[in-house]
């Protein structure tokens, strides 16, 4: 499953007080807010929390129960290089006693973040970590 992908772009720039919010020297809440807008757009309910490794937007599809939470953590790597990391990150959750499969609404986020970042915020160098890279494996 393509869930960790990092990329380049000068679109995102640190918001002052950001910091304060997250731990220092982390950044990615206007990345955060660009993916707030972007997911509205199609529809989503979203919802941002700062986090001490960066910025959480909750996910929820117009109209879907999907009976699992499903977010994207949007993080700085270096200057002009961020990290988007949709969760879950495995194919099934389980709740209460029953297993849910999560690849097909994880994979509509994975496409929908890539068309978003690259057609407008210039992204390049776009990189989906493999499941070693990511902790899946």
């Amino acid at each position: 499953m393509r869930t960790h992908v990092e990329f380049d772009s000068t679109f995102f720039k640190p918001v002052p007080g950001e910091e304060e919010e997250t731990n220092e020297g982390i950044f990615g809440k206007a990345l955060a807010g660009f993916l707030v807008t972007e997911f509205r757009g199609k529809g989503y309910t979203t919802d941002v929390n700062p986090e001490d490794w960066g910025w959480m937007v909750d996910l929820i599809p117009a109209g879907e129960d999907l009976g699992f939470s499903l977010w994207a953590g949007c993080s700085s790597l270096e200057e002009n290089q961020w990290l988007v990391q949709i969760h879950p990150d495995k194919p099934v959750v389980r709740r209460w006693f029953k297993k849910i499969d999560v690849q097909s609404p994880v994979a509509r986020v994975a496409e929908l973040v890539e068309q978003f970042v690259v057609e407008k915020a210039a992204a390049t160098n776009l990189r989906w970590w493999s499941d070693a890279e990511s902790g899946r494996k």
